[in-house]
């Protein structure tokens, strides 16, 4: 699923089954309880610890910019956040943040990670 951000309507619309849906932005994301983060070596790591461990395998590598979207991911987010995080931390363009935040979120759903 791939999401395009309309900034002036405040939705996503995303393509399924040859039509455009509209998804509200306002959706929050959070990432479930049962993680920590740890530096091992230079890599920041997000360690699954208790139940959490039987759900999911292995850690999830997080690059710098992810560990901003992750942390405000840990109280829970909606998109338009995580995009001007990216901005506001690493000035750029818009469309780059919004393909940077849909990219991260795609894969931490993939990992189980979100709520």
């Amino acid at each position: 699923m791939r999401l395009i951000y309309v900034p002036d309507c405040g939705i996503l619309l995303h393509r399924k089954l040859g039509f455009y849906a509209i998804k509200w932005v306002m959706a929050m994301y959070k990432i479930k309880e049962g993680f920590i983060i740890r530096e091992i070596g230079n890599r920041i790591m997000a360690v699954p610890v208790g139940t959490r461990t039987t759900e999911i395998h292995g850690m999830i590598a997080l690059s710098e910019s992810a560990k901003l979207l992750w942390d405000a991911l840990r109280d829970g987010a909606t998109v338009d956040c995580l995009v001007k995080i990216l901005i506001d931390n690493y000035e750029v363009e818009e469309s780059v943040a919004i393909d940077d935040v849909n990219n991260f979120l795609d894969k931490l759903k993939e990992q189980g990670a979100l709520v």
